[in-house]
């Protein structure tokens, strides 16, 4: 449950920075993979979305400054580049399809507690 918690603040902290000027840039290197870590954690496909959008969101401006600084305001790359890899970065978060993780207490879903036997 703690873990739910603390993905929902990462996701509220991503949104934040993004609000910023520069913010989300900065904070880059932390909030991408730990929020790649979250998503790949949760098996719900609406909050696959939700971190997808923030972590591509997160790589658009991470890439528009890389390609700002390197190349300038050339007209193809500077906005080119940024949507190529906040597009890859959604679907590689969206499409992550972890699973739960399950204790080893808990019993496999192919286990059965009766047996496969019928008593005659």
């Amino acid at each position: 449950m703690t873990l739910d918690r603390l993905s929902v603040g990462l996701f509220l902290l991503c949104g934040l920075l993004l609000l910023t000027w520069g913010g989300a840039v900065v904070a880059a290197p932390a909030t991408l993979p730990l929020t790649y870590v979250a998503v790949r954690r949760h098996p719900s496909g609406p909050f696959r979305w939700v971190g997808g959008v923030l972590a591509g969101l997160t790589t658009v401006e991470v890439a528009w400054a890389v390609v700002y600084v390197l190349d300038g305001e050339t007209k193809p790359s500077i906005w080119l580049v940024p949507l190529a890899a906040g597009v890859a970065v959604l679907a590689l978060c969206v499409g992550t399809g972890g699973q739960a993780r399950r204790s080893n207490r808990s019993p496999s879903r192919y286990h059965t507690s009766t047996s496969s036997r019928s008593r005659r």
